[in-house]
């Protein structure tokens, strides 16, 4: 049998893992030729710069092997540990690898911030990919090339050489794997390249590990940025109206008594505007959201200001820009702010966060009670009243049911009731209950949908013949768009969604087509209400003075979108400037690298000022609510 040398073995192993890489890679270039439609403009740029995020993350990965292999005299029983140092190593980018397509048919990018999110709560995960995938599937994927690793690895170190250690190898090996190690820096591999590229690019476990030390995000270090008075001040102009109070605090005033009516938010999971059939859906699996955009307050441009629940349910709770990072809900010392249910809690009413799955995913349910919302979730469903369910939550019928049992509860107590409603269905594995609509289960996102929208129309016919009915406005909005695939990263079509005001008998149909997002949703309902508040939103009442705009985001590039333009700021102190034309394509895009904004065009320098400012009016602890409330 032919004998190799340390370095010709740990050649072949590292070898090997590169060559999985480049596997994947060539699965992910079909994928988005395929699937996407589209190509990667500096494909050869890709496969360079892949092949130094390889080699950056081998070194972590195999830095224990080398050692082992350089150090442990030749020994029948070294087999053993070298075997378990070079393969586990293999087995691990196998199925980090495996893992990531699942993950990239899903969000369409590499392992990113949702990836590092998700790694938390494996039970909902786990359940969520066996429910939605075969299972022999799985773990074919699984135990196939990790048996294969095992057993090659096996064969070739049978083919040792009977050597005797060599530190002074095991030294310059190593020197070599850290020095490609601490050259690769995704932050400068990836600046400035087009998205696919980008993507095709990284590799998945330094893109993982990348995104873990990203969870957040400090917006005076990596973002361009304007001196804190000028911030503040394009900021403070920005406002409808201006502040009257420093850390632009307003007072809103409203001429009209407040309407003291119930209202029901109902955040729908990834209900996306292009599967409604007013925004051009042929396949008519919204009949019922169709028919409230007709007889309801009907906004036709908001837009996302995320591409994640917790984003969405951040915009419409704090009425705050998406800043750079995780989500405020996730984040340390957001607890106590001033908030949508601050505001109702003010003048009496309960409020509620009911959820059909269960409520610790995404800190949802730290984050509610710390806010003085109740929480009533999965937990708390009597068992013989949940019907059907999946790893997300209960089917929406059933947590529509748990609803009204609440609003029935609330109104025997004579309550004014604020509930915030999210909805699970629309979600991978597409699963609910047979019988309720003409598609099966488990067959598509638009089976989901429109189960979706099916339950909705079953809770409103249900609603109508409570007592309270009258006097509830109930609001249907998106928590997000169902993906975010294209050629940008914010690509701007992608992020709009629907957003109903519903309750003929409190408010007329009407059609509101100005540009909007979702942090303005809440001062709009206020203004509906005619509340007068002392208000630390940094939204508009979209029906006094609204100015077109919107704010979208990733967890690292924030936006401003104006009806011409796309103004995008990214972590490598970037500000990239698009020109847009009215179905809002990119016609001309600029970019400029700078710290100092103070130089830019005034619509750069205002994108830097509101996200700069909701950033420091963060961190800063001024976003909280006032003692007492």
């Amino acid at each position: 049998m032919k004998k190799r040398s340390q370095e010709q073995v740990l050649a072949v192993v590292v070898g090997t893992y590169l060559l999985l890489s480049y596997i994947q890679r060539a699965v992910f270039l079909s994928w988005i030729s395929l699937t996407a439609h589209e190509f990667p403009e500096r494909l050869p740029v890709a496969l360079v710069k892949g092949l130094l995020f390889d080699m950056g993350s081998a070194f972590y990965l195999f830095l224990p092997f080398t050692c082992a292999l350089f150090l442990l005299p030749r020994r029948t029983w070294s087999r053993w540990p070298l075997i378990f140092l070079g393969a586990f190593p293999l087995m691990l980018a196998c199925l980090a690898a495996f893992g990531e397509c699942f993950f990239f048919d899903e969000f369409h990018a590499r392992y990113n911030f949702i990836a590092v999110d998700y790694l938390v709560y494996t039970h909902e995960v786990i359940a969520n990919v066996i429910e939605s995938y075969s299972p022999a599937l799985l773990l074919a994927g699984i135990l196939l090339p990790t048996s294969v690793c095992a057993f090659l690895l096996f064969r070739l170190l049978s083919q040792l050489a009977p050597i005797r250690p060599r530190p002074h190898r095991a030294v310059a090996v190593t020197l070599v794997f850290a020095a490609c190690a601490l050259g690769v820096n995704e932050d400068a591999l990836t600046a400035g390249e087009p998205y696919w590229t980008r993507e095709l690019s990284k590799n998945s476990i330094f893109a993982l590990f990348a995104a873990y030390r990203r969870n957040t995000i400090d917006f005076t270090q990596f973002y361009t940025t304007l001196a804190p008075p000028a911030a503040s001040a394009l900021t403070e102009n920005w406002l409808t109206p201006q502040p009257t109070e420093p850390n632009l605090v307003r007072n809103i005033q409203s001429s009209s008594p407040e309407k003291k009516w119930n209202v029901v938010l109902v955040v729908m999971e990834s209900m996306s505007a292009q599967y409604l059939a007013h925004f051009g859906n042929p396949q008519g699996i919204t009949p019922n959201l169709d028919a409230l955009a007709d007889s309801g307050l009907f906004l036709t441009s908001l837009y996302a200001t995320g591409t994640r629940t917790v984003r969405g349910l951040e915009a419409l709770m704090l009425s705050l820009p998406p800043t750079p990072g995780q989500s405020i809900l996730r984040r340390p010392d957001s607890h106590n702010m001033f908030n949508l249910g601050t505001v109702f809690r003010d003048r009496g009413y309960t409020t509620q966060f009911i959820y059909g799955g269960y409520a610790y995913f995404d800190n949802m349910r730290d984050w509610f009670e710390s806010n003085k919302f109740d929480v009533v979730d999965r937990s708390g469903f009597p068992t013989e009243e949940v019907h059907f369910g999946n790893a997300w939550g209960v089917c929406d019928e059933d947590l529509f049911d748990q609803v009204l049992k609440q609003q029935t509860r609330l109104n025997s107590e004579k309550k004014n009731f604020f509930q915030v409603i999210l909805t699970t269905s629309n979600h991978r594995p597409y699963t609910f209950p047979e019988g309720r609509i003409d598609m099966l289960p488990h067959t598509g996102r638009e089976a989901a949908i429109k189960y979706s929208d099916f339950s909705i129309g079953r809770f409103l016919e249900n609603a109508r013949q409570t007592p309270w009915f009258d006097n509830t406005l109930f609001i249907f909005v998106a928590d997000h768009d169902a993906s975010v695939a294209g050629g940008t990263d914010i690509p701007v079509r992608d992020y709009l969604i629907p957003a109903i005001f519903y309750n003929p008998k409190l408010i007329p149909p009407q059609k509101f087509t100005t540009l909007a997002s979702q942090i303005d949703l809440g001062p709009t309902l206020l203004g509906l209400m005619d509340f007068s508040y002392r208000s630390k939103f940094l939204g508009q009442d979209l029906f006094h003075s609204p100015s077109p705009r919107a704010l979208l985001g990733t967890y690292q590039k924030v936006s401003l979108l104006q009806p011409r333009s796309l103004t995008v700021l990214a972590p490598n102190h970037s500000v990239e400037t698009q020109d847009l034309d009215d179905s809002f394509k990119v016609k001309k895009s600029s970019l400029m690298v700078t710290r100092d904004a103070s130089a830019l065009s005034d619509s750069a320098r205002l994108t830097v000022a509101i996200y700069q400012t909701a950033s420091a009016l963060f961190a800063n602890g001024l976003l909280h609510a006032d003692p007492g409330n």
